[in-house]
Order: C-alpha cells, then structure tokens, then sequence
C-alpha cells in the first residue's frame, strides 16, 4: 500500500476542526452545476463561502483571528502578483497594440470600464475563490480535515449515481440541483449541466457527471479526491471514485487513471504482486479485446480517444481549433511583443483546449 500522505502534524494539531465555514466550504466543494442566486453565475456554494471567509466582517466572526491574519497574509501576496500582471497586460490595450482578435473567442466585450471587460472581472472573482481555499488548505490544513472533505466527495457520488442510473435505467432525469445556464452567442439559454450518453453495446449510457456539469469536469474534480483517498488508505471510497470515473467514459478520466497508477506504482517503496497482476491482467484484457474484434468496445476506445486526440471528434476539433487559433495569435507577426509576454489579460478569451 502506498503510504506517503503528507507531513504527519503534531498530536495536538491533528486534532484541530476546521471552523464551521471552513467544514460547509469543504463539504461543497465539488459542486458547480448548482447556484444559490440563480441569476448569479459565480454563486455556487462554495464560492460564497469563501468570500465570506475573506472579507474582513464576516472572515474575523467565522474564523479565529490568527487564523484569519494569516490567510490574508497570504492572499495579499498573490492579489499583488495578479494585479501586477493584469495592469502590465493593459499597456497593450491601452496603446493600441491589441487587435485581429476576432480570431479568438472572447468571453464579454462588455467594458463597464476603460479598457476593461466584464469576463475579466468575473473571472478574476473566481480565481480569487480558489485562491482562498488554495491558501486555507495550505496553511491551516490538519487530518481532522479529511472526513469533510471526504464528505465532499461521497455527496458527490452518491448524488452522482443515483442520478446516472435514474437516467440510464429509466430514462428519468433524477438532476434536481443542477439549476446553472449559460448563454450561447445568440444569447440562447442552455443548460450548465449536460446529460451526454453514449452508446454501449446497443445501451445509451449517461455519462457519469453528478453535479459538476459535466464528464470532463467531473473528472477534472475527482482525481485530486481519489488520490488523496488513496493516501489515506479509504478503499471503499477509492473503488467507488474509479468505478465513477470509468462511467464518465472522459478521455481526462482515463488518461488521469492511467497517469495516476503509473505514478502510484513507481512510488510504491515495496512493490507488491497484487499490483503488477493487476496490471497484466488489464493488459491482457486489452489484448483479448483487439484479438476478438470486439465492436461496442472499438467504438467505445474510438470515440473515447482515438477521434478526439486525432481531431475528428467534435470536442476534439473544437480543442484542436482553439489551441492552434490562440499559438496563431501569440506567433503572429504584427503581434506586439508586449502581448505575448504579458498576454490580454486573464480573463479575456476562453479557450477550451485544455
């Protein structure tokens, strides 16, 4: 078993709680398909949870104040890089050197100020949401924080598969959280969680995705929770993650699974058989696979890999399309070389080719 986990506190430091917001923040944590205020897309729990530990009326009656003083220590340091960078990245607007942008997919050309968008400060408020529990944890966290970030994540599952079979058994959209939309570029409404399926031997399957929209960010969500249940020896918790991350059918979810036991099994310090015989025998499975031509399965690896990664899928080419627009923009020749080394600002663009 692998059993590297991190720094081992003193004993009376394991047993500090996390305060009351910092516990609801934890819990919530995975959930991004659901808004408190609807009409707000930045408000899913979480997010509202740490703003309210970061500003100073709320942050000083909810977490002690040592605490406190030490997470805004640490966030003053990274607000001053990200507001460094962002006014260095305005010299560009500002004389002129930005143009040929249609190129990209803007996010809001709105400018409720000079020279700024709206999707430049929305998308800020975002990162800095991330940015306090990126500090909170890194700072303040202790064992006792497991069990409600693992909280987290069997409300995730739970959630998630119940939903996935209401759906895939009986067609019955069990989804009651998920109340996010977004707006097209006709200004069209669409949902903010997506139901895909996919096809299974002749069975059109969901894709696993719970509440955070959908397959890839599901994925993208759950990895971090595996690895660390890994670390702290949670089997039951462990095989459920896996069996929900196979169910997303997500090129992300495999490549990470791949990624994972392959950095887990050279990390092991005494290798045992039990690990290498599993992954003959996945091997093996593979090989049978191909042996027998097994269609439903060749779909599946094709539509789960081999199109995407070759371009002709439509998530694939949308990737692929705006990876090679965003290297076009930086490499081209007009292009001032104050944006490519201080780029049009986060915020600017959205790109999907990550």
């Amino acid at each position: 078993m692998y059993t590297a986990a991190l720094p081992a506190p003193t004993a009376t430091k394991a047993l500090a709680e996390p305060a009351l917001v910092v516990k609801a923040l934890l819990v919530t944590l995975p959930v991004t398909s659901f808004l408190a205020l609807p009409f707000i897309q930045g408000s899913t729990p979480a997010n509202l949870f740490a703003y309210l530990i970061l500003f100073p009326l709320s942050g000083l009656l909810l977490l002690p104040g040592s605490h406190y003083a030490q997470l805004i220590r640490g966030m003053v340091w990274w607000l001053s890089v990200i507001v460094a960078l962002f006014l260095l990245s305005r010299l560009s607007h500002i004389n002129g050197l930005v143009h040929g942008m249609e190129q990209l997919n803007v996010i809001n050309a709105r400018s409720p100020l000079p020279t700024i968008s709206l999707s430049n400060i929305t998308q800020t408020l975002y990162l800095i949401s991330g940015l306090v529990v990126f500090k909170l944890t890194a700072s303040q966290y202790r064992p006792a924080w497991d069990r409600w970030i693992f909280a987290g994540a069997w409300f995730m599952l739970i959630y998630g598969f119940m939903d996935w079979a209401a759906e895939s058994f009986f067609r019955f959209n069990l989804d009651f959280l998920s109340n996010r939309t977004f707006k097209d570029g006709a200004g069209v409404d669409f949902p903010g969680s997506l139901r895909q399926h996919l096809p299974l031997m002749g069975w059109q399957m969901m894709r696993f995705k719970s509440f955070t929209g959908e397959a890839s960010m599901y994925a993208i969500t759950t990895l971090p929770y595996l690895y660390l249940a890994i670390v702290r020896g949670h089997h039951k918790l462990t095989g459920m993650l896996v069996l929900s991350l196979v169910l997303t059918m997500s090129t992300v979810a495999y490549s990470g699974l791949i990624a994972l036991g392959l950095f887990l099994t050279f990390r092991l310090k005494r290798p045992q058989p039990s690990v290498y015989l599993a992954l003959l025998l996945g091997l093996c499975g593979l090989v049978a696979l191909v042996f027998f031509n097994f269609d439903g399965i060749k779909s599946l690896v094709d539509s789960v890999f081999v199109s995407k990664l070759s371009g002709s899928h439509v998530s694939g080419a949308e990737r692929g399309s705006a990876f090679q627009s965003n290297i076009d923009y930086w490499a081209a020749p007009d292009t001032s070389w104050l944006v490519r080394l201080f780029g049009l600002g986060f915020g600017t663009i959205r790109s999907t080719d990550l």
